[in-house]
């Protein structure tokens, strides 16, 4: 069950950033994975009052422990959690996460500046575009205005669909292409931050990051501390 909220008269911008005090309703679509950067939102959109309606999308990753973890995430903040069919595995794509097909290697132990040189092996073709669409969708049937994505810019790697621009031309799009009462609102609180400073913020929310969010491409017992989501995750928590 969702946590009720009153509904508080503030001032909506229509860009996709900024702080979340100013972007209070009291409803909300967010994309929840297992990982760090949308958990983190998790808690601070629930610390706000706002009802979370939180999303996991089921797409064929091979990282398929997060779907666990972001539905024992939603369940202890009382969150409303749905887990969504987005199968993505027909894709004719190499894509290092997704199951079958002719995948490449999930890469190991590359170096931060290999990391940050070109579209990585684990690039999902257009994945939050898709999300989102679904996203929108589900907020346009319940009239929620509202879409949170906890993406972190270029911070974690070129990820395309992670960035402002990403959201702002989403959002145009969203809303040509909705009833006109509906006006969504796509929201990237986290594009600017680091994921060190999203930690930081974690930890003033109480969350256990070591315990309650997963990271790994790998999909292992543990964590491999080896590919890339995991070097990144080791940093941001050290």
């Amino acid at each position: 069950m969702g946590l009720t909220a009153q509904p508080q008269a503030v001032q909506i911008p229509d860009h996709p950033a900024g702080d979340l005090r100013d972007l209070r309703l009291s409803r909300a679509v967010l994309l929840l994975s297992g990982g760090i950067d949308s958990t983190t939102l998790l808690y601070d959109l629930v610390q706000d009052g706002v009802e979370v309606h939180a999303l996991t999308m089921d797409y064929g990753q091979t990282l398929s422990k997060e779907i666990n973890t972001s539905a024992q995430n939603a369940h202890r903040v009382g969150a409303r959690w749905l887990l969504v069919p987005s199968p993505l595995t027909w894709l004719p794509t190499t894509c290092s996460i997704l199951r079958g097909g002719r995948r490449t290697p999930i890469p190991l132990d590359r170096t931060p500046e290999e990391i940050a040189d070109g579209t990585p092996p684990t690039y999902v073709p257009f994945r939050n575009g898709v999300f989102l669409a679904l996203a929108v969708a589900y907020g346009e049937s319940l009239g929620i205005d509202l879409v949170y994505c906890g993406g972190n810019g270029l911070n974690s790697g070129l990820y395309w669909d992670d960035t402002l621009d990403f959201a702002r031309a989403f959002q145009e799009a969203a809303r040509e292409g909705t009833a006109p009462d509906y006006q969504p609102r796509i929201v990237y609180p986290y594009a600017n931050k680091t994921k060190r400073e999203i930690v930081q913020l974690g930890d003033q929310l109480g969350i256990n990051y070591q315990d309650w969010t997963w990271s790994c491409y790998q999909n292992g017992v543990q964590h491999c501390g080896r590919c890339d989501s995991c070097q990144q995750r080791i940093k941001a928590l050290t």
